[in-house]
């Protein structure tokens, strides 16, 4: 895994980000949406490098579809899971299989759809969702984090490794989904918004009447955050391991 180059894709997501906030404001709306999708495009292959979901070798091959890089993650899970029950059939690794199939479906389903826009209604709903995410759990209920520290005692190591722990997990389901849902978004996009296609005209097509372009500006301050969350997931792992002595 190449640190450095993970981090070079994470810089280049956050500088495109900001460029779409400007053209955004300035109203030209088609060049910003386009950026938005280069941002996502790259935050994401940022993740996929670093949980290995893909190599250097295939970003060429995936090129700007997104959802080429997940659908191929889950079909490399389904091919270990083929191999697993070649040798042992077990009903948990038959559900896997089965919510992995259900899953490249999915995706399958989504690259194939001709839908460009989305229902401001759920728009609102998948941000409200991403939001919550996004409040530490611990802030939502204090109640829990009192008994987290009465359970702990004087040993305040153990209680930050706990609380490191639950952040942790919250944190990553945050950045995870929304990479995916951002690219979801940006996919269909990676090419209207600069070229005319199929009697679409991409200048008059990014106005603030469609609902993806309305609600542009709150995704793109979700996905700074998780690219920002996602940047210091290592330096709190390093800081841990210190304060646990482990490293």
């Amino acid at each position: 895994m190449d640190k450095k180059l993970i981090s070079i894709w994470r810089r280049l997501a956050l500088s495109d980000l900001k460029s779409a906030r400007i053209l955004y404001h300035k109203s030209h709306y088609r060049t910003s949406y386009l950026l938005f999708q280069q941002a996502t495009e790259k935050a994401n292959k940022a993740f996929g490098l670093e949980y290995n979901f893909i190599t250097e070798k295939d970003l060429k091959e995936i090129g700007h579809n997104l959802l080429k890089m997940y659908r191929r993650h889950l079909v490399n899970e389904k091919g270990k899971i083929d191999m697993q029950l070649k040798s042992s059939i077990t009903e948990k690794l038959e559900a896997q299989y089965k919510k992995l199939v259900e899953s490249i479906s999915v995706f399958d389903k989504l690259n194939n759809d001709e839908q460009i826009d989305m229902r401001i209604k759920d728009l609102n709903e998948i941000y409200v969702e991403l939001k919550t995410l996004n409040i530490s759990i611990l802030k939502r209920y204090p109640g829990a984090v009192k008994k987290m520290k009465a359970a702990a005692g004087a040993n305040k190591d153990v209680f930050a490794f706990v609380k490191y722990l639950i952040e942790t997990f919250q944190e990553g389901i945050f950045i995870g989904l929304t990479f995916a849902v951002c690219a979801v978004l940006t996919n269909k996009h990676i090419s209207l918004t600069r070229y005319p296609e199929n009697g679409k005209n991409p200048l008059t097509m990014y106005t603030q009447r469609r609902s993806i372009v309305k609600m542009q500006p709150v995704y793109m301050n979700l996905l700074e955050q998780a690219i920002r969350k996602f940047g210091k997931r290592d330096a709190k792992k390093n800081k841990m391991e210190r304060l646990m002595g482990i490293a």
